[in-house]
């Protein structure tokens, strides 16, 4: 809205300056300002004027301040609003992330009803059987088949789908479809463990035909414990009758029975063993054609190993394996005694490394007893040698006592065997500590009170020298070795002081006078060459005479030259003493 005082600025500024009217009355000015009064006139004017001005001015502006109050007015509601509007907003975008959460849970959820209703689905598809399979699956009269078998494995699809609908969703499906499948379950795993029980009758019989079958239906009881449990002890019962009966059979009936062998115990114990372990490998194959696998049961009492289902069946044979092995060991000389020992301990170790037993088996723990009374008879045999060397006496011709010989000849017998089986070295020092070195002790105590101390030397070093060349050829009998020779030293320091004392002894020689037959002494000497000493010469070993009778020969002449030495000139001796002397 245009004021007055706008109105009249514009008209001055519409004043056009080049009429002459204009241009007189501004010419015209000038003359008004020269006189006093005039110019206090015109300021008075002008303040009026000015005054008029911001008057005018002010009430222009009034509306002005007005618009800008309502503008601020606006301008503070605005914010308002616009506060208003960002509270909304966050409510908003909390509502949309409570939406977005809800729709992936229900995403989420109608994914799981989607897949439980794919079970749903199968279920129903499957839970149905026809009633011909219900027929073959509890009728007794119908056999074990293909159809008996496929129908089962139908039954089973239904229980394995019965344990995936346990859950808090489908758990009333689940208790349904037990209810239908529980009583075709029940008579069907009942037929099964009739015609295994069946079967099992005829796995006591000589020759097995077991149906193809068997395998097929004990592989389903495995799912009832209390079943298959049962049809294992049957299976066991049964194949343990007919191990034992024709063990027996073996042992003791036919043309080749086992027992006639009993005198040879080697023999006796490697053909019952022998069967044993080839019986009980076609046992082994049979059951796990049977049962699929050689299966180990429960441990017992304080035995920490579980036995398998072999153990079982070998284990009633154990008393009669125990009384004909013990019957034919309590016949076994000392070489035997070792050969069984022998035995027993390759079977042992055939038996546990091929897994044909278990060491819980009864017929290993019986080995292993078994296997004692061997050491405990070769323990025996021992002293019954010890006892047969002791009953004969010393020979006068001082060689090797032939009581020694013969039971020594067994002994040689027995490194044979060690040397080739070496896992036996730990009895070799046992029997060598037990039979050579007592009876080497009772030869010299022997020796000692009925010979004097020359031939009882000889009489040790040749005995001593008879084991030496035994052992010679075994590696292992080192160390004894060593002590022989240290031995067979000592004993012939022992004859060499004998034979010097006897020489002295038979020749009169004495360190005041020579000896009447001082020239015979010497003929001997160079002629023969040696001494003529027959405990010497009953020595077998031909380096330990030659050199026990050099040494005495040398002593004996040492002693003549000292003798000469004091002798007088005039007492000189003959030549041949000169040439003893010189020797």
């Amino acid at each position: 809205m245009e004021t007055s005082f706008g109105r009249q600025v514009k008209a001055i500024l519409n004043i056009d300056l080049s009429k002459p009217s204009v241009s007189d009355s501004l010419n015209s000015l000038s003359s008004l300002t020269d006189s006093y009064p005039l110019q206090k006139d015109l300021k008075s004017l002008l303040k009026r004027r000015s005054l008029h001005t911001y008057k005018c001015f002010i009430e222009d502006f009034k509306p002005i301040i007005q618009q800008i109050k309502n503008l601020e007015t606006t301008h503070n509601n605005l914010i308002e609003n616009l506060e208003t509007i960002s509270t909304e907003v966050n409510r908003c975008i909390e509502k949309t992330d409570h939406a977005v959460r809800q729709g992936k849970k229900l995403q989420q959820e109608f994914q799981h009803y989607e897949k439980r209703q794919g079970i749903l689905d199968c279920v129903m598809n499957k839970v149905t059987l026809s009633e011909q399979e219900k027929v073959i699956l509890t009728s007794p009269e119908k056999e074990l088949d293909e159809s008996f078998f496929n129908a089962l494995n139908k039954l089973q699809t239904l229980s394995e789908t019965s344990l995936v609908l346990d859950t808090n969703d489908s758990r009333l499906l689940k208790f349904s479809l037990d209810d239908y499948i529980s009583e075709i379950q029940e008579a069907a795993y009942e037929k099964l463990f009739r015609f295994v029980q069946q079967q099992c009758k005829i796995l006591q019989q000589e020759k097995v035909e077991v149906l193809p079958g068997f395998y097929s239906a004990i592989s389903h009881l495995k799912n009832r414990p209390v079943y298959y449990n049962h049809c294992r002890k049957e299976l066991i019962k049964s194949r343990q009758y007919y191990f034992l009966r024709r063990f027996r059979k073996t042992l003791t009936s036919g043309e080749e029975a086992i027992e006639r062998h009993i005198s040879d115990p080697p023999l006796f114990i490697g053909e019952c063993l022998a069967w044993i372990h080839s019986t009980l490998i076609s046992e082994k194959h049979l059951i796990e054609g049977l049962l699929g696998n050689i299966e180990t049961l429960t441990a017992e009492g304080e035995n920490l190993q579980e036995s398998t289902i072999i153990d079982k069946i070998a284990d009633p044979s154990v008393n009669d394996l125990k009384d004909f092995v013990e019957k034919a060991i309590n016949q076994c000389s000392l070489l035997d005694s070792f050969h069984s020992l022998r035995i027993i301990a390759f079977y042992i170790r055939n038996f546990t490394d091929t897994s044909i037993l278990s060491f819980a088996s009864m017929i290993i723990k019986s080995l292993y007893e078994i296997s004692t009374l061997c050491e405990e008879k070769l323990g025996q045999r021992v002293l019954q040698s010890l006892t047969h060397i002791k009953l004969f006496s010393i020979s006068t011709d001082l060689q090797v006592p032939r009581a020694f010989m013969e039971r020594f000849t067994e002994f040689c017998q027995l490194l044979k065997v060690i040397d080739s089986n070496r896992e036996f070295l730990p009895f070799y020092q046992n029997l060598y500590k037990d039979l050579i070195t007592k009876s080497v002790e009772f030869y010299k105590e022997e020796a000692k009170s009925a010979f004097d101390t020359a031939r009882a030397a000889v009489l040790m070093i040749n005995i001593l020298n008879f084991i030496k060349f035994a052992l010679s050829e075994y590696d292992f009998a080192v160390n004894e070795l060593q002590e022989l020779d240290e031995d067979i030293g000592l004993d012939a320091e022992d004859l060499i002081k004998a034979s010097i004392k006897s020489i002295i002894e038979q020749y009169n020689l004495a360190e005041n006078f020579l000896p009447r037959n001082l020239q015979t002494f010497a003929e001997s000497v160079l002629t023969e060459g040696k001494l003529a000493m027959p405990v010497i010469d009953s020595l077998q070993d031909m380096n330990i005479r030659n050199k026990v009778k050099s040494i005495v020969a040398s002593s004996i002449l040492e002693t003549y030259r000292g003798l000469l030495e004091k002798v007088n000139e005039n007492d000189r001796p003959s030549a041949i003493l000169e040439q003893l002397v010189n020797l």
